[in-house]
C-alpha cells in the first residue's frame, strides 16, 4: 500500500468512527431534554436502550456474517452512517414514547454495522500496511463524544430545536459517507473471502470477548446515563449536563494518543 492510500484510508476510518459517535453523543448530552419531552421515566430509558443492544447485536452478526463477505466493508459501514444520522434524528423529534422504541431498531441496525465494520476496515488498513493505526479508530469515537457533548451544550444553552441540528447532521451524513467511500481502502485491498459461520467461539476469544464486556459496558454506562445524573442527581442546568461526557471522552482522546507509542 503506498502512503497516499494509507493516508486516505486512515482519515476515512477515523471520520466512520467520529461522524456517527458525535451524533449520538450529542443525543446523549440531550437526554435529561429528551426525558421531560416525552414525560418518561429511567427505566422507559432503559428499555429504549435495550432494544437498540438487541437490534446492535442482530445487525453486527448479519452484517459480519453476510454482508461484507458480499459487499466488502465499505458500503456497510458508509450505508450504516445515514441509518444512525436519520434514525437518531426520529429519536429526538418523534411525539410518543412507542415511538422511540421503534426508532431504537433502526439506530442499532446502524451502529451494529458502523463501529464493528469500521473495526474490521481498520485492520485491513494494519494488514496491508503493516502500521499500527486501532488508536486512531478508536481516538474517532472519543472525539466524536467530545463534539457531540459540546454541541448538546450549545443547542439547550441557546434554546435551539434539537430537530434541526439533527436533520442537518443527516443530511450532512451522506457527504460524509460519500467521502469515506471514495476515500477508504480500494475495491482489491477490500475484504475478500467467506464469513464465519455461527458457532462457539474458542476459549481464548471468550475471554477476550469477556473483557470487551466489561470495558465497553462500564464506558456504556457513563455515556448512556452521565448526562441525566448529572442533570437529576447533581442538579446541573441541561446546558451543562453533558460535561460528564466532554470530560470522559477526553481521557480518551489523550491514552489513545500516547496509546501507539507504548505497543511499538
Amino acid at each position: 500500500m503506498d502512503k497516499k492510500t494509507f493516508r486516505k484510508a486512515t482519515i476515512a476510518v477515523v471520520i466512520c468512527s467520529s461522524y456517527p459517535m458525535l451524533v449520538v453523543g450529542c443525543y446523549f448530552g440531550l437526554i435529561p431534554w429528551n426525558i421531560e419531552r416525552l414525560n418518561i421515566d429511567e427505566s422507559d430509558l432503559g428499555f429504549a436502550i435495550l432494544t437498540f443492544g438487541i437490534f446492535f447485536l442482530i445487525s453486527n452478526q448479519i452484517a459480519g456474517r453476510i454482508l461484507v463477505p458480499k459487499f466488502g466493508t465499505k458500503i456497510v459501514m458508509t450505508l450504516a452512517m445515514t441509518i444512525i444520522s436519520f434514525s437518531t434524528f426520529l429519536l429526538v423529534t418523534l411525539p410518543e414514547y412507542y415511538m422511540l422504541l421503534l426508532a431504537s431498531i433502526p439506530a442499532g441496525l446502524g451502529w451494529g454495522s458502523s463501529g464493528p465494520i469500521g473495526s474490521i476496515h481498520a485492520q485491513l488498513i494494519e494488514r496491508h500496511s503493516g502500521r499500527i493505526i486501532a488508536p486512531y479508530y478508536a481516538m474517532g469515537f472519543n472525539i466524536g463524544i467530545f463534539v457531540g457533548g459540546g454541541l448538546a451544550g450549545l443547542i439547550l444553552r441557546n434554546n435551539i430545536n434539537p430537530s434541526t441540528i439533527f436533520i442537518a447532521l443527516s443530511v450532512f451524513s451522506i457527504f460524509v459517507s460519500i467521502f469515506i467511500y471514495k476515500t477508504g481502502l480500494p475495491k482489491h485491498l477490500d475484504f475478500k473471502g467467506e464469513g464465519e459461520k455461527l458457532k462457539l467461539p474458542e476459549k481464548n476469544i471468550l475471554i477476550f470477548g469477556f473483557l470487551l464486556f466489561a470495558i465497553f459496558g462500564s464506558g456504556g454506562i457513563i455515556i448512556d446515563w452521565s448526562a441525566l445524573w448529572f442533570s437529576k442527581e447533581l442538579k446541573t442546568p441541561l446546558y451543562l449536563s453533558s460535561m460528564g461526557l466532554m470530560f470522559f471522552s477526553s481521557g480518551g482522546i489523550f491514552a489513545n494518543l500516547f496509546s501507539n507509542q507504548l505497543m511499538i
